[in-house]
């Protein structure tokens, strides 16, 4: 706007960003909760859910492993010559991977993941079963660092009403089920970094390449592949600045919606990394964290045995809203300083 007036601007493009704020979070909240739905009822619903859950890990071993393999693979980098990969080979190639992978865990990580599982001690997965007391005729969470501004457990005007789908508010988690899923979830934990990569960083990192082509070459660039450098640049900076600061937006997310435990985490991060990965496919810019912040709220939601914090979900969705308008400006004003000062006669 302020080199080339309303010309400069896309407005498509910014509707497009605008309404991902809102489309982003609940498709992302959608699907989490859809696979938070049926893994409970594959698995926790279940007379032996340690059982059920072994027998379903090859299962879920095989979509994780299928699906991001396939985002990898089809129309994937040009650096390491994945571009022109055609669809039925990408299939092929992610039906091989993750094949491999389930069939390693059934035969040869099984006994080993059992072992740990029964060895483990079930207070470190207290979360996943949290103390319920009768109170006033509802039941309500004894942890307290979601009381103020949440809904509570009892509540029955707050909430999802509950239906036979949805899980019980006063079931208890096996802890040995809840450390099984706590394996799988350091393979949706990397599939969640690889979303974040392929969304966040470029999106960071675009106006820079940008940058550079028109200081190389006097001109503004088409479209095309990112230089390696500059992709490992912007790896390098996101990793300095999770190193830095990251610490605090983990707090928030993984502590403060609502409680989470490895099961709720194994859909989240699931959901998450599956809307984004599409939407990178597509050329929808979303952001992880949105996408992670609506997986948490809507996984918290459908399960309602702990409350979800609603007020700091707003907070987070007004600072979604504000961030665009305000960078905008400061943008604007520093390019008009430079206008000022460089170009101007």
């Amino acid at each position: 706007m302020v080199m080339r007036g309303p010309k400069g601007l896309h407005l498509n493009k910014v509707f497009l960003i605008m309404a991902s704020w809102i489309v982003s979070p609940a498709l992302s909240g959608l699907v989490s909760a859809i696979l938070y739905i049926i893994f409970d009822i594959a698995v926790f619903r279940r007379r032996d859910s340690l059982k059920c859950g072994l027998r379903a890990m090859p299962i879920f071993y095989f979509c994780v492993f299928y699906f991001n393999t396939f985002m990898v693979v089809y129309h994937g980098s040009k650096w390491i010559g994945l571009d022109t990969t055609p669809f039925w080979l990408a299939l092929l190639i992610s039906l091989g991977v993750s094949s491999l992978a389930s069939m390693s865990f059934q035969f040869i990580f099984r006994p080993f993941i059992l072992k740990w599982v029964r060895r483990g001690d079930s207070s470190e997965e207290k979360n996943g079963a949290p103390r319920l007391t009768p109170a006033n005729g509802a039941f309500t969470s004894l942890e307290t660092s979601f009381a103020h501004n949440a809904v509570t457990v009892g509540d029955p005007d707050l909430g999802l009403r509950r239906f036979w789908f949805l899980p019980n508010r006063t079931r208890r988690d096996d802890p040995k089920t809840l450390r099984l899923f706590s394996a799988i979830q350091v393979f949706t934990g990397c599939f969640t970094g690889f979303s974040h990569g392929s969304k966040d960083i470029p999106n960071t990192i675009a106006p820079l390449a940008t940058l550079i082509a028109v200081f190389s070459t006097a001109k503004v660039p088409s479209p095309g592949e990112t230089p390696l450098w500059i992709l490992c640049y912007g790896s390098f900076a996101a990793c300095i600045g999770f190193w830095m600061l990251g610490h605090r937006v983990i707090k928030t997310v993984g502590k403060e919606f609502t409680e989470i435990n490895s099961f709720c985490g194994f859909t989240v991060e699931l959901g998450a990394a599956i809307t984004v990965l599409c939407a990178a496919k597509i050329g929808i810019p979303v952001s992880m964290t949105i996408c992670i912040v609506g997986s948490i709220v809507a996984v918290g939601a459908v399960r309602g045995s702990v409350p979800v914090n609603w007020q700091l979900f707003r907070k987070a969705f007004l600072a979604w809203i504000c961030t665009f308008p305000l960078s905008g400006v400061f943008s604007g004003c520093i390019m008009f300083g430079l206008k000022y000062f460089f170009l101007s006669k």
